[in-house]
């Protein structure tokens, strides 16, 4: 009689992978081929370079803490994880969407996305009035963010609408994780 070898983590963590995949197409592009994805459609925020990847390697080590801290999680606790991941999905990509509206522009024939300021340096300021905008001044200045706003302003921005993104993807990742890991530890029960 041949006896079943014992389940390491490692192989129960492939096969989560496997069930993760497996939810179907919508959920491997609603967290790690969406970055990918952005790469035409450009929703993403401009900075960094790479930011596909940098989000994709983001969901996969959400992917395996998921796996690793809450593999054991009762149904109670699952469940209110997963209200308080999509609460925090909703408002983190509302606030992305706001900021990347609000503080994006395109440029150039490529029509490249650039970051704005949101502090007008201190020769702009005394310009800036109801009729001769910051974003009047941002054309004036052949579309370069850093002869309008502080470099500090245009950095601080970049930050903020890349911790938006990621925390985008990385709660979308953990709430599919957590929904896929309780549902096959649950049927392996």
């Amino acid at each position: 009689m041949s006896e079943t070898p014992p389940r390491t983590g490692l192989g129960e963590f492939r096969d989560v992978i496997s069930d993760y995949k497996s939810i179907g197409p919508w959920a491997i592009g609603g967290s790690v081929a969406v970055p990918l994805v952005d790469y035409g459609l450009r929703i993403g925020p401009p900075w960094p370079p790479g930011i596909n990847i940098i989000t994709s390697i983001a969901e996969l080590l959400v992917l395996i803490a998921v796996f690793h801290f809450w593999f054991r999680f009762g149904y109670k606790r699952v469940s209110r994880r997963m209200i308080v991941l999509l609460v925090m999905l909703i408002i983190c990509f509302g606030a992305y969407l706001y900021f990347d509206s609000s503080y994006t522009f395109t440029a150039g024939a490529s029509s490249d996305k650039y970051v704005k300021g949101f502090v007008p340096r201190p020769e702009v300021a005394p310009l800036l009035s109801p009729d001769f905008t910051a974003d009047d001044a941002l054309s004036s200045n052949e579309y370069r963010p850093e002869a309008v706003w502080t470099k500090g302003s245009i950095t601080a921005m970049r930050l903020t609408l890349l911790s938006l993104w990621l925390a985008s993807f990385v709660l979308l990742s953990a709430t599919i994780a957590t929904f896929v890991i309780y549902h096959r530890r649950r049927a392996a029960l």
